[in-house]
């Protein structure tokens, strides 16, 4: 069956792909001008897969993997990827199958469909990783959020009630923004975010995780890093670019376990104040 339906579907690729774009313009479950990305390449993969499908539980087939991983980059959402990736499987149930001898017929349609469907399921499972990745992500800075900074830090709560390794956590406080926001405008305000976020990622380790929690508000967290000196670390920051700028940190075990982000908050908010009085 391999060996004849190989041959015949790659006679007929323009034909598979002719059939494949008519059932894409018809399906009530795309829009009307969908038209499926990479058509040559997915065909001729799905046709290298349908050769020998991975057992079950093995996954993705080779052959597939990397034209999925562009066809989910370059395609419309998911659940339109998954539709285009249904009305494949009919083309060529349509053009190659329907021409095979009738005893061939059954097992190509197995092996379609195990094939077709494991590239519905990369296709989610990308979809589901963007997903997250989006809900962890200040889409302004594109650095982690609020969200993302509680789960880090109760992992590294966590990890320190392990392995008794220290942390840190810094809050840094982007000042006057709302006067930048009034005198520049939002777009002045966002570049200042922005260059914030950049200083953040320049000035600090490749272990280190950064992390916009507010409006104007950053915070760190520093695996392995006792009370850094505060004056320091604005040097570090404003040396890589950053606007100016207060911060406030608290470490493990230094610090209480339970308190590091409030302790860091309130020594923030002191060293604001103490600024203002000497201005």
């Amino acid at each position: 069956m391999a060996t004849s339906f190989d041959e015949l579907a790659r006679r007929r690729t323009p034909a598979v792909r002719n059939e494949w774009y008519e059932l894409c313009r018809w399906d009530p479950c795309l829009p009307p001008d969908s038209e499926p990305a990479l058509p040559n390449e997915l065909i001729s993969a799905v046709i290298d897969a349908c050769r020998h499908p991975q057992p079950i539980g093995w996954g993705l087939d080779p052959a597939l993997e990397g034209v999925i991983a562009q066809f989910t980059k370059s395609s419309e959402p998911a659940d339109v990827a998954g539709a285009q990736l249904v009305c494949l499987a009919e083309a060529f149930e349509r053009v190659v199958v329907d021409e095979l001898p009738e005893h061939e017929r059954m097992e190509a349609v197995r092996r379609l469909d195990m094939v077709v469907q494991r590239a519905i399921i990369a296709l989610n499972q990308a979809e589901v990783a963007r997903l997250r990745a989006a809900a962890l992500t200040d889409p302004l800075t594109g650095m982690f959020n609020r969200r993302a900074f509680t789960q880090d830090l109760e992992r590294a709560a966590a990890h320190h009630d392990r392995t008794g390794e220290p942390f840190t956590v810094v809050m840094v406080d982007l000042v006057g923004l709302k006067h930048i926001n009034d005198t520049l405008g939002h777009a002045g305000g966002d570049a200042a975010l922005q260059a914030m976020a950049a200083a953040i990622r320049i000035a600090t380790r490749a272990d280190d995780r950064g992390y916009r929690v507010g409006g104007d508000e950053f915070a760190l967290l520093l695996p392995n890093t006792i009370l850094p000196e505060p004056d320091e670390f604005v040097r570090r920051l404003q040396q890589a670019g950053a606007p100016d700028c207060t911060v406030g940190i608290a470490s493990a075990p230094t610090d209480a376990l339970d308190e590091l982000v409030e302790l860091a908050d309130h020594r923030l908010y002191e060293t604001r104040r103490a600024q203002a009085r000497v201005r």
